[in-house]
């Protein structure tokens, strides 16, 4: 009999464990999204973003952008990004998260800067297109940052081509797109802006170009699938 019992009891400590614990919050705001409904090769990772604003479901470019995409796969298994800001918006152009928390602190990196493979990758940073953010300098204040990268990254707004691999300049490393959820990244573009005050607490990346958003977009988790 104690036999039995012993056996059973981490069975229904299992169950019960099974029924009491909360859902991913990733499930909750991208609730139905099955990786056999979506026309994604099977070698690209498909990302699943939910955001305050709803669910945003992204194909990475694993075989075109293997270093930017491993880099992406370790934060997001991590769950680095649950509950950061999208800190930078300007709408036309990008919205950028990864980084900031809800406090307005930025968090520190947890894996080393990655190489830059906008030149490599061919690809371009067109419309909802998933693009890695970076540095204008390096550490040292020398150089262009070209491999800087960490864990920022931006969905595109519109077609910016000018953030292409140059002969001078290093460009921004696309390495993946939105394949559901453009209309949650129009929504997060349309939120209110203003300036950068130092005066307030604003939970938003110093810029002289209004992109600070007056109310938090949350990105609440990435899964990935």
């Amino acid at each position: 009999m104690l036999r039995h019992l012993a056996v059973a009891l981490p069975l229904l400590v299992a169950l019960l464990a099974g029924c009491t614990a909360p859902a991913p919050a990733a499930d909750n705001g991208c609730a139905g999204v099955q990786r056999s409904s979506l026309d994604v090769p099977a070698n690209h990772t498909v990302a699943l973003l939910s955001t305050s604003k709803g669910c945003i479901v992204a194909e990475l470019f694993d075989d075109q952008a293997p270093i930017t995409v491993a880099n992406f796969r370790a934060y997001a298994s991590e769950q680095f990004f649950d509950g950061v800001l999208f800190h930078r918006i300007i709408s036309g152009f990008m919205v950028q998260t990864g980084g900031m928390g809800t406090d307005g602190a930025f968090k520190d990196a947890t894996h080393p800067m990655i190489q830059n493979e906008a030149r490599a990758s061919g690809l371009k940073n067109t419309a909802y297109t998933l693009s890695m953010a970076r540095m204008g300098r390096n550490p040292d204040g020398t150089g262009d940052g070209a491999n800087t990268a960490t864990n920022q990254f931006f969905i595109n707004h519109a077609d910016t081509r000018t953030l292409a691999a140059t002969a001078s300049s290093a460009g921004y490393a696309v390495f993946g797109k939105v394949v559901q959820g453009r209309d949650v990244v129009d929504a997060i573009a349309a939120t209110p802006v203003e300036t950068y005050d130092a005066s307030t607490s604003k939970h938003c990346q110093r810029d002289n170009s209004p992109s600070c958003p007056v109310t938090d977009v949350v990105l609440q988790a990435v899964r990935l699938l």
